[in-house]
């Protein structure tokens, strides 16, 4: 049971990091410079991305739900072993 309780918390560090790392960068400014960065300019690029960007955040919050999923089913396995 130890080694199932460090792999399965392991497990759910690497999915929730994973997650924060996927999230935080698509919530970062846009990573263009241009010196004819307007209105238009600017809603055209959104535009562009924002599928891209909807599929991380996505995967973000998949990640995320698995790892509390992860840590769930850990605390449960845990405590039937205990009683």
């Amino acid at each position: 049971m130890k080694f199932a309780v460090i792999i399965l918390t392991l497990i759910a560090g690497v999915l929730a990091g994973t997650a924060l790392v996927i999230v935080t960068l698509d919530q970062q400014l846009p990573r263009v410079s241009s010196e004819n960065w307007n209105g238009s300019a600017y809603r055209a690029y959104v535009m562009k991305n924002a599928g891209r960007a909807r599929c991380e955040l996505d995967w973000g919050r998949f990640l995320g739900v698995l790892a509390g999923a992860v840590v769930f089913t850990l605390g449960f396995a845990v405590l039937v072993n205990a009683s």
